[in-house]
């Protein structure tokens, strides 16, 4: 059997956004007040890059240019299961939360780092925001 995979974007905004980050809350999980990163799991034989096209796109309505694996700014390998996070850089459309999202809102990074603070984010995606602003 092939490693199972959950892969996100960290998804910066354009113009009026542009140094803020996307964040998500999902409807129905089993954390659903808690904050993540768009993005989810890969269907059978699906590359990381093309689940994050497509689980984006599912999720808050926007098409990004596929990314590179240059792009990929966090993992996390465990014996059967891959976490990867790509940075997104390039996106069409605008952002609206799909059927199985709650809430897609922008944030600056100094709310970002108060909400890892404060528990707000699950823990993977914390880890990688954390990489990406640089938080120590």
């Amino acid at each position: 059997m092939g490693q199972s995979m959950a892969v996100y974007g960290i998804v910066q905004g354009i113009p009026e956004h542009e140094k803020h980050i996307l964040l998500i809350q999902d409807k129905n999980k089993p954390e659903p007040r808690m904050w993540k990163l768009p993005g989810g799991k890969n269907e059978s034989g699906e590359w990381p890059a093309l689940v994050v096209v497509r689980e984006i796109s599912e999720e808050i309505g926007i098409v990004i240019h596929q990314p590179l694996d240059t792009d990929i700014i966090f993992k996390k390998a465990e014996t059967s299961h891959l976490f990867a996070v790509y940075a997104v850089r390039h996106y069409q459309g605008n952002v609206k939360a799909g059927a199985e999202i709650e809430r897609a809102e922008f944030f600056t990074a100094d709310q970002i780092k108060l909400m890892i603070r404060n528990n707000q984010i699950l823990p993977r995606h914390a880890m990688a925001l954390i990489k990406h602003l640089g938080i120590i």
